[in-house]
């Protein structure tokens, strides 16, 4: 019930964000960015796989969104993550999306190394957006990445994410699960990694690893409460609690929340 509650009134801080000139925007007197406004169609695309597509309406004139996204196609786009944004939410609109951004995109970056954040964003294109596509892209060398096992946990979930989806099996998966739990702290939130600050983002990085490999956190009741202690009085949440709410913090507390109200949902069953 916490969840759904809280998706209703994520809704309603997404609905204040939404501009007259198309897409959504920090604040209500920022403008629109492509970031921004993906955040706040994957809000509202998981409040539709919840409580159905036509009991959340979207905010805003759609006609004016596919006017935003479709000024920003022809954008130059430096990195996988915009593209991957940029493109997910013109097909969340029923923008059509074909082939020449994302090799353009593959043309300029020709020739330069791959970092975690490139194969994570450009695995995510691939399987998510042209799962069907004929497109070759680049071999990943995620193998070459995965021993070390180094980094926050936001790198750390790239890195299992792609050894996962591209079946490499190079991570010890007792292991990563033993990591990521050990990143829960007293305050039931996550951090960067084990005994570091917990924010919200690391809490959706962790508790999507974790799902992923089949486990729990070692305290869900105490991540529900850290999560809903970042939620402000505009029904957005914030990083941590007290801070100001922002749609980036909206999108990992929504993430968060359903991950958790998964697990609660088996402990109960079981």
């Amino acid at each position: 019930m916490i969840f759904y509650k809280a998706l209703k009134d994520m809704i309603g801080f997404v609905k204040k964000l939404a501009k007259d000139s198309g897409g959504f925007g920090a604040t209500p007197r920022l403008p629109a960015t492509i970031e921004d406004t993906y955040h706040a169609f994957r809000i509202i695309d998981l409040a539709r796989q919840k409580q159905g597509e036509k009991s959340v309406k979207i905010p805003g004139s759609i006609d004016a969104h596919r006017r935003y996204l479709k000024s920003n196609l022809h954008v130059r786009v430096n990195s996988p993550k915009t593209l991957f944004q940029l493109l997910w939410s013109r097909r969340f609109l029923g923008i059509p999306i074909d082939d020449q951004c994302l090799s353009g995109f593959l043309s300029d970056r020709s020739g330069r190394g791959m970092s975690v954040d490139y194969q994570y964003y450009m695995v995510k294109i691939m399987t998510e957006l042209f799962h069907d596509s004929p497109m070759e892209v680049p071999e990943f060398h995620m193998n070459t990445l995965s021993p070390s096992w180094k980094g926050i946990v936001k790198e750390r979930w790239m890195i299992f994410y792609v050894d996962s989806i591209l079946g490499l099996k190079s991570i010890d998966c007792e292991m990563a699960a033993r990591w990521f739990r050990d990143c829960q702290n007293m305050d039931g939130g996550f951090g960067f990694m084990p005994h570091t600050t917990s924010y919200i983002d690391n809490c959706d990085y962790a508790l999507r690893a974790l799902s992923m490999l089949k486990k729990y956190p070692r305290d869900v009741d105490a991540a529900i409460r850290f999560i809903m202690a970042c939620k402000t009085g505009s029904g957005g949440f914030s990083r941590k609690n007290s801070a100001a709410p922002f749609l980036d913090a909206t999108w990992h507390a929504a993430m968060s929340l359903a991950v958790l109200d998964s697990f609660s949902a088996q402990t109960h069953e079981a």
